[in-house]
């Protein structure tokens, strides 16, 4: 097997690169819608696998001398989901006493965190010599295979991871389903066709047919026929009746893209929205699969469950938790309420934000009030997509991929959502820090001009002012030598005159002598 699982290994990671990252560019819901149908491709590309898997557990099981039914292992929803289903095959024994247990086995292996209580669990089945079909994903099943576990083969789960939401439990619903309608043709091979159970909801004969074919009417855990002695089904080629499961699965997936894309990005807002403003987004289910999945490790962490509705003599501060600012994403089967008016009512009284999601075969139950919105799943009534040719009812639903699918779908939207606004958040801080940083280098730019214009106003200040103090010491100068000229007319003129005096007066003595 090693081979054969490590080879995917490869090709799941090469095309799990492909989802993540298509061609042209999606986010939120309609990346998830793209993964979704890659799944359903993937799947298909697989069949030759499945058929062969199916086939051999098909013939352990039509020639079982215990008669054992097909036990369904591997967690509460992946029991939930192929357990008394619509569709789906009636001698399913996930209630079987596992230590009387010695038929065929589909087990699911459901994460890392509980692969050692799976491993646990595979090797019991083994011990009492049970062939145990393994699904999950690539990696879960070499570890798997590592940890010592025996089977009689592996059915891979093409999981991927898209606006960091895990599609896993949608591939591991198709996958199932798909094994499944080959499981039957098989059995139609070996000349023998299972009783399936048809839907009770508003199809009278559901419950006629279930009571037809109990063999312990008076227990609590009922048992069924496991094949039809009341009509034959023609030998159906293998890969007939999965590839009609998957045709018909990518056709809901489109009509669900096509009519509820806008309800889906408008739940998703106000979800975001509520978490945005400091309120909360929850969710609940009263689905097959979806209830067990919204606590399960491949749950999105964008919605939280739903708290359970107060009790009548619960204190008033504590009657309702909700308000106008939180947002609650309700995902019911075929009417939006089920079996639960009180918290119907409960919501509506709170002011929150709410989107219902149901079939809606039946509009009367699915009545939304104002403001509210409404997300058809958009499978039909019976719950029944496959047609077996000379069978007397449709088998294998699609309900739970169309569940999950709206589920991720609003989960990716969110998380898109509130990266985009984180995005815009750091873009706009950036921005405002490229504008504190230009205002900075702006004002330092100033600065730096001011103080080289001081300091050249200080040089021309300084050097107006020795200018002026020159100009100031020639005019003292000046005014010195002008009050030195004046001084000196002023001595000698008179001294000029005296000494012409005295030589005038010597003159005439020297006369007045030689006379």
């Amino acid at each position: 097997m090693k081979p054969l699982v490590m080879s995917f290994i490869v090709t799941l990671g090469l095309l799990a690169g492909c989802a993540s990252s298509p061609s042209s560019p999606a986010v939120g819901a309609e990346a998830v819608y793209r993964t979704s149908v890659w799944t359903l491709d993937e799947v298909r590309a697989s069949l030759p696998h499945i058929q062969k898997s199916a086939t051999a557990a098909a013939e352990f099981y039509c020639n079982d001398p215990s008669d054992a039914g097909l036990a369904i292992e591997g967690g509460d929803w992946f029991r939930a989901e192929l357990d008394h289903r619509s569709g789906g095959i009636m001698a399913v024994v996930a209630w079987w006493p596992r230590e009387k247990f010695n038929g065929v086995v589909l087990y699911h292996l459901q994460s890392q965190a509980r692969l050692a209580d799976d491993l646990k669990n595979i090797a019991f089945y083994n011990e009492r010599n049970c062939p145990v079909y393994l699904l999950g994903t690539a990696d879960l099943l070499e570890q798997a295979r590592l940890g010592g576990a025996k089977f009689a083969d592996t059915i891979p789960v093409p999981a991927a991871t898209v606006e960091g939401v895990s599609t896993v439990d949608l591939a591991t619903v198709a996958v199932s389903w798909t094994w499944v309608c080959e499981f039957v043709a098989a059995c139609t091979r070996q000349g023998k066709m299972p009783v399936m159970f048809q839907s009770i909801k508003f199809v009278p004969s559901g419950k006629e047919r279930i009571d037809k074919h109990t063999l312990n009417p008076m227990m609590a855990q009922r048992r069924y026929t496991k094949f039809h002695d009341d009509l034959a089904v023609s030998p159906i080629p293998a890969g007939q009746l999965g590839k009609e499961w998957l045709t018909m699965a990518r056709k809901r997936l489109d009509t669900l893209r096509a009519r509820e894309m806008k309800n889906i990005r408008q739940a998703a807002k106000w979800a975001a929205d509520a978490k945005a403003s400091g309120g909360s987004a929850y969710f609940w289910s009263t689905t097959h699969v979806l209830g067990p999945i919204g606590r399960s490790v491949n749950n999105p962490t964008s919605l939280t469950p739903l708290p359970p509705v107060p009790k009548p003599d619960t204190p008033a501060e504590e009657q309702n938790p909700l308000g106008p600012g939180d947002f609650v994403l309700g995902i019911g089967y075929d009417a939006i309420v089920a079996n639960e008016p009180p918290k119907l009512a409960w919501l509506r009284q709170s002011g929150a934000k709410v989107a219902l999601s149901a079939a809606n075969y039946r509009p009367e139950n699915n009545t939304t009030a104002p403001g509210e919105l409404f997300i058809d799943q958009h499978w039909p009534l019976g719950d029944a997509d496959v047609i077996v040719p000379g069978y007397d009812v449709n088998i294998a639903p699609t309900s739970g991929l169309l569940a999950v699918e709206i589920y991720l779908m609003i989960s990716a939207e969110i998380n898109a959502l509130e990266a985009a606004s984180t995005k815009a958040a750091a873009k706009k801080a950036a921005k405002e820090a490229a504008a504190v940083t230009k205002a900075e280098k702006k004002a330092a730019k100033q600065i730096a001009a001011n103080e080289a214009a001081a300091k050249k106003a200080h040089a021309k200040a300084v050097k107006a002012e020795a200018k002026a103090q020159k100009k100031a010491q020639k005019e003292d100068e000046r005014e010195l030598a002008r009050c030195l000229g004046k001084r000196k007319r002023d001595y000698v003129i008179p001294i000029m005159l005296v000494t012409a005096k005295v030589a005038l007066i010597a003159t005439k003595i020297t006369l007045h002598c030689v006379k």
